[in-house]
């Protein structure tokens, strides 16, 4: 078999995003650990239940009403006599598209397998293109890995989307491409890998 896009398949997707038509929704707090754990790290067997490790979509979703104050960001900018140059982002989330209620979409992605790469998003210690959304938290709110993973297991949203096989390798590109440019998701720029 050879894959090809499905227009329909693709549109049905995001018209769906983020909770229906297919969509799945976790809020972070329901997957994390006891209050008394201060390791603020997620409670894997509880995701592990509802996720498995087929392929498809995700985005974090993330309340407009923790970001008050506009951020910026450093992005790495066109190379200038060889030498690397930092370009600063300003992001205000006030403008961006409000979703479940005031909740913005701050990154979009895709996976071969939604657990482990979830898994990864809230790693303590791995400093990857894989722990984007961690990362981004921290200089956002210019904090530690610790308080970032924190952030996250109280007030974010995961939405997934199952959408597993080879034939749909193209179906998930062109799906995370449209999500993430239709509502601006800034932790999807090229910033501090």
């Amino acid at each position: 078999m050879t894959a090809e896009l499905d227009k329909e398949l693709i549109e049905n997707v995001i018209s769906g995003f983020p909770d229906s038509g297919g969509w799945s929704l976790i809020r972070c707090a329901e997957i994390a650990r006891h209050p008394s754990d201060t390791s603020h790290s997620p409670n894997w067997n509880l995701l592990l239940e509802r996720i498995g490790p087929e392929a498809g979509l995700y985005a974090f979703l993330l309340p407009k009403s923790e970001f008050n104050e506009p951020f910026t960001f450093q992005l790495y900018g066109p190379r200038k006599n060889g030498e690397a140059r930092r370009v600063p982002f300003k992001v205000d989330v006030k403008y961006l598209d409000s979703v479940l209620g005031d909740r913005f979409v701050a990154y979009v992605g895709r996976s071969a397998n939604l657990r482990k790469r979830l898994q990864w998003h809230f790693h303590a210690t791995k400093n990857s293109t894989a722990a984007q959304v961690r990362e981004a938290l921290c200089h956002a709110r210019q904090c530690e890995i610790r308080d970032a993973l924190r952030f996250m297991v109280e007030h974010a949203c995961v939405a997934y989307y199952r959408l597993p096989g080879d034939l749909n390798v193209a179906n998930r590109d062109i799906v995370e491409v449209a999500l993430w440019a239709k509502y601006l998701s800034p932790f999807n720029i090229k910033s501090e890998r």
